[in-house]
């Protein structure tokens, strides 16, 4: 029955088409489309232009402010004398600097606006390769496991030949067949975690959703073998994982360059300014506030000017000398807090290149030494058992043991190279770069000098 249901959900499809191979050029296309589609980043862009504008709409000349009224005298010659109608402007006046101090706190905050974009951009970013980077890993266990199924059943055949013939006992059979169920429910799970990772690739650069893949029966070219289940995503594509390429030496240039670059650094440096901008408000708030006015009196039955004045107006802030002292302190705090903020993320900085590289030599290390020592020599050895073992001069069960050898082999390449490109990309995070080559060449030529310095 079970049999009967996978055949009815079963559907012809083509093979799929080649897996891209996840590259820097990849990884830069996909993020143009994600800054424009991903909800979280069109916010943060809303939100810097919304600081722009307020900076550039800050006042640097306050409102005046216009008088109007009337007097009542009790007999009408002091009316005329004084005059009963007057009406005035005053002129709060931008000389003692808080206005250019609230325009510097107001573009301070619009540059933290427009640097946090971009800090979450690059964020976005290392996380969109990571994906890539699993869906490329998942793909190749997939693959692996598909094909060691096709050699499974083929391996189960000749056996049953065997057994009927009394050549082969009953219950080493039994074992592979046993490890064939086993490996084929193993590719089912490869092929949905497969199929999760690329869908959280197309949610991560379109937000549209979850799209929809079906599972259908491909040829051997799709990585499955014949008559064996393997998943079509739909417009959906596949990726492939690079090859490993060369270690990143750790030194003192990557450091001091990854220090300047790392995002969550530019934006605590930033805030520093924003603090230090929010102490220039709050001193200059201490002074006092000058302001000019002109009145004029008027006699409002025969409209003629009664007198006219001209005033020059202070606020006095000193009776408050206590409190603005505190607000002062309370920003000086805060200055202080960000300048401690942003050193322990330059020390953060420091310790996470260190691990990015440590991360990245174990798993070049590992991926070369599995793809270029362990799997060629355990490959020449299964096939020389496989060979032995259909002649009938071998044992299966140094077969299977060395079958099992190589997929551990081949298992661990995937990861290590998956391992390897996913700190790459952290690293290239922290840098502010977006290939390897860039770091390669900053660290050789700082390198290079430094010899010729010497």
């Amino acid at each position: 029955m079970l049999a009967g249901w996978l055949c009815c959900v079963a559907v012809r499809a083509d093979p799929e088409p080649p897996p891209e191979v996840v590259t820097a050029d990849l990884v830069r296309r996909l993020s143009e489309q994600m800054r424009e589609r991903h909800p979280e980043l069109r916010g943060l862009a809303d939100a810097s232009r919304a600081e722009r504008l307020n900076a550039e709409g800050t006042r640097r000349w306050a409102d005046p402010d216009v008088m109007l009224g009337g007097g009542l005298y009790r007999y009408a010659d002091m009316a005329r004398e004084n005059g009963d109608l007057y009406y005035g402007v005053q002129q709060k006046l931008p000389v003692m600097g808080k206005e250019k101090a609230a325009r510097a706190l107001a573009d301070s905050n619009a540059v933290v606006a427009g640097v946090r974009v971009e800090a979450r951009f690059a964020e976005l970013r290392r996380d969109l390769a990571v994906k890539l980077f699993i869906a490329a890993a998942a793909r190749s266990e997939a693959v692996l496991i598909a094909a060691d199924v096709a050699w499974l059943e083929a391996q189960v055949r000749l056996g049953r030949t065997r057994v009927a013939s009394g050549t082969e006992p009953a219950a080493m059979v039994l074992r592979m067949e046993n490890e064939l169920d086993r490996r084929r429910l193993d590719w089912t799970n490869a092929v949905a975690r497969r199929r999760d990772a690329e869908l959280a690739v197309e949610f991560q650069v379109s937000r549209s959703g979850v799209g929809q893949g079906k599972v259908s029966r491909t040829g051997v070219s799709s990585g499955a073998p014949s008559g064996h289940w393997s998943l079509a995503t739909g417009n959906s594509p596949s990726y492939s994982l690079p090859p490993v390429s060369d270690a990143v030496p750790f030194g003192p240039v990557l450091v001091r360059f990854a220090e300047r670059a790392e995002p969550e650094v530019l934006r605590r440096e930033r805030e520093i300014g924003v603090a230090s901008a929010a102490v220039q408000v709050t001193r200059r708030s201490q002074r006092p506030d000058l302001a000019v006015g002109v009145q004029s009196y008027h006699d409002s039955a025969t409209g003629t000017a009664a007198q006219g004045m001209l005033t020059v107006t202070m606020s006095v802030p000193w009776f408050n000398r206590a409190n603005y002292r505190r607000d002062l302190e309370r920003d000086r705090a805060r200055m202080a807090s960000a300048a401690a903020q942003a050193e322990d993320a330059r020390l953060q900085v420091r310790r996470e290149v260190h691990r990015l590289v440590t991360q990245i030599d174990a798993g070049r290390r590992e991926a070369v030494l599995m793809r270029d020592v362990v799997l060629p020599r355990t490959r020449r050895l299964q096939d020389s058992l496989e060979g032995l073992w259909a002649s009938g001069r071998g044992e299966l069960r140094d077969l299977l043991e060395v079958r099992r050898q190589r997929i551990e082999a081949e298992m661990a390449e995937v990861r290590a190279t998956a391992e390897y490109w996913m700190a790459v990309s952290e690293l290239l995070l922290c840098c502010g770069l977006e290939d390897l080559e860039t770091v390669r060449e900053l660290v050789g030529g700082a390198v290079k000098e430094g010899g010729m310095k010497r």
